[in-house]
């Protein structure tokens, strides 16, 4: 269910991630990502991930709100043009597009592997802390057909806004599991039944 604003003022508390953009830290708190551009907009209204918030240009309403429609979720949509959204959010882009998704909640190692198909491929990753490093590796990660995004407590989140922007959308794709402790989720995943091949890599 769709609940539209044409914006008027900033007071709306849905409006909270847009006003804070760049402040990644406070969207992980509140336990949601930000996703910039209409193709990554496309694609997390086509996942099962919960959305929260759009925020669109007056043109695209009919573009994106049908495939918003489809959703069992209520979807706050504030529109304004786009001049008005760049001015609100401190960023410019060519369409304009903002949306606001909710991190999926925690999952133990034993339940990401049953949330997953047979002759599963988890990604683990350790001590990347470059946002767009970690969202290149998130879709080539979802290229490769890995079921699930393992990521060490020394790396950062793939939620991150410029993680999301550089995966693509791919974040969106596969399982994501945030370990506080990757010797330890290893050693879990493996009493799962898995079979860990490690590759340590340093650079020139």
């Amino acid at each position: 269910m769709l609940q539209i604003h044409n914006i008027k003022d900033l007071s709306h508390p849905a409006l909270r991630p847009y006003l804070e953009i760049r402040k990644d830290e406070n969207q992980h708190g509140r336990g949601v990502f930000v996703a910039e551009g209409e193709k990554i907009t496309r694609r997390l209204l086509e996942s099962p991930l919960e959305v929260a918030s759009l925020l669109l240009p007056d043109n695209m309403l009919d573009i994106l709100g049908p495939l918003a429609e489809q959703r069992a979720e209520e979807i706050h949509v504030f529109v304004a043009p786009k001049k008005h959204l760049e001015l609100m959010t401190g960023t410019s882009s060519f369409q304009g597009v903002t949306s606001v998704g909710r991190i999926p909640s925690k999952k133990t190692e034993a339940e990401t592997i049953e949330s997953v198909p047979p002759h599963r491929l988890f990604l683990a990753v350790d001590e990347i802390i470059g946002t767009e490093n970690m969202g290149v590796i998130a879709r080539n990660a979802a290229a490769f057909r890995a079921d699930a995004l393992v990521v060490g407590e020394t790396c950062c989140s793939p939620w991150l806004r410029k993680a999301v922007r550089a995966s693509l959308g791919a974040v969106f794709q596969i399982e994501t599991l945030e370990s506080d402790n990757l010797p330890k989720t290893l050693e879990q995943l493996r009493k799962c039944g898995m079979k860990i091949v490690a590759k340590h890599g340093q650079a020139s």
